[in-house]
């Protein structure tokens, strides 16, 4: 998955959340458990709860694909994502786009502007997450 949204806050109830939930999500972050449990779990620990779902499974080379499946999902889920924005809790609502980067590094990436107005009508912000590749058609390193 490429495009996610996510949403996340210090005192957000993911389990009282999740337990009304309509949508499945591909992740679960809960205040207090270690960030990487599995190579230190006694390590850091997760300051807040989260949860993501997918937006858009288009690759991180389909930036364009993964804009129109996110701008369609929202439109599709808009009353989810208003109740989830107002979940007691919540702090922030994000679309994190990921996009590929090909060397020497440079990248112009254009969001237009029917996509940031309807994004920004419900209160969700934009990220774009850059993964470096090393040859044209290689997968993000």
């Amino acid at each position: 998955m490429s495009c996610v949204l996510r949403a996340s806050g210090v005192d957000f109830d993911v389990d009282a959340f999740l337990a009304t939930c309509e949508l499945e999500p591909i992740a679960v972050f809960r205040k207090g458990e270690p960030r990487f449990p599995a190579s230190q779990p006694e390590g850091p620990r997760n300051q807040g709860s989260a949860v993501n779902f997918e937006a858009s499974g288009a690759a991180f080379s389909e930036l364009e694909l993964q804009m129109k499946e996110a701008l369609e999902f929202v439109r599709e889920h808009q009353g989810f994502i208003t109740t989830l924005r107002e979940f007691p809790g919540v702090e922030d609502v994000t679309l994190d786009f990921g996009a590929e980067i090909h060397p020497p590094g440079w990248q112009s990436f254009h969001f237009g502007s029917e996509l940031l107005l309807v994004f920004g009508t419900l209160g969700i912000s934009l990220k774009l997450s850059v993964y470096p590749v090393e040859e044209e058609n290689a997968e993000p390193a």
